[in-house]
């Protein structure tokens, strides 16, 4: 555990780029778990990884489901050898800076679909409407929603 009550992990092994504006990455950590890292100081700004840390530590509160998060320590070497996390900007690549970033537990297996958007025909089939619902009240509240702030998993059938 770290200052911050929770987990601390360092990089293994980079292994995609997200999408989105705060360019996140997907790392798997030392703990055998791969994380979707928000980088500090990102294109969408320093503030992304406190909004991340303080959104997961809200929904916890109130009851809401939530991916574990960890602190990871990222070094320069992992950084410079791995320049397919590096921010693509209007200005060119601008590498990340060294440090601790916010980790959060990837949701899904590997060979679970996890969907970022979801069909509009499919919005029967979400089984914990109560719970999807109560995620979009508390990011209305604390401001935290924008166009795309769920993931859905598809459950073997």
């Amino acid at each position: 555990m770290s200052l911050c009550g929770c987990k601390r992990v360092t990089p293994v092994r980079f292994i995609a780029k997200m999408r989105g504006g705060s360019q996140s990455t997907l790392i798997e950590a030392s703990d055998g778990q791969q994380y979707v890292v928000k980088w500090q100081h990102n294109p969408q700004g320093s503030r992304v990884v406190l909004n991340e840390a303080l959104g997961s530590a809200l929904y916890k509160e109130i009851g809401l489901p939530t991916p574990q998060w960890a602190a990871i320590e990222i070094p320069d070497a992992f950084i410079d050898a791995n320049p397919g996390m590096w921010f693509d900007t209007a200005n060119g690549f601008v590498r990340p800076t060294a440090g601790l970033h916010f980790a959060s537990l990837r949701m899904g297996t590997e060979t679970q679909t996890v969907f970022e958007v979801l069909p509009s025909t499919w919005f029967t089939r979400i089984q914990n409407r109560n719970t999807f619902l109560g995620a979009l009240v508390a990011d209305v509240w604390s401001e935290h929603a924008d166009s795309r702030q769920a993931l859905f998993l598809r459950l073997s059938p």
